[in-house]
């Protein structure tokens, strides 16, 4: 039964956290996600706890992922100039233009 699992999800913006708590994100009374934590939440609890993200070992992971958990994406904090709202989608679209096209902007 759903009411049985605790969801947790990992995003890079605090807007999940918002979304995850409109009551049109139910199933009966039971919310879809319990808890979400923003990249920067999760840097902060290792950071807490005397760790850094190189520390973590990962896993195989498919190429889908690969940019995603990339080291320049592990290391984008909120010191960085992508700390606004949209700064996620900025990311993507300089690090594809870098990648892609080979453009720096």
């Amino acid at each position: 039964p759903v009411d049985s699992l605790y969801h947790l999800s990992l995003y890079a913006c605090y807007d999940k956290k918002l979304e995850a708590s409109r009551n049109d994100f139910k199933i009966g009374e039971t919310r879809e996600t319990d808890c979400v934590l923003s990249s920067s939440e999760i840097l902060e609890v290792l950071s807490k706890e005397g760790l850094e993200w190189d520390d973590i070992p990962l896993g195989p992971i498919n190429e889908a992922a690969q940019v995603y958990l990339s080291r320049e994406m592990a290391h984008w904090d909120a010191d960085s100039e992508f700390e606004a709202s949209g700064g996620y989608l900025e990311f993507v679209m300089r690090y594809a233009a870098q990648e892609l096209f080979g453009h720096s902007i």
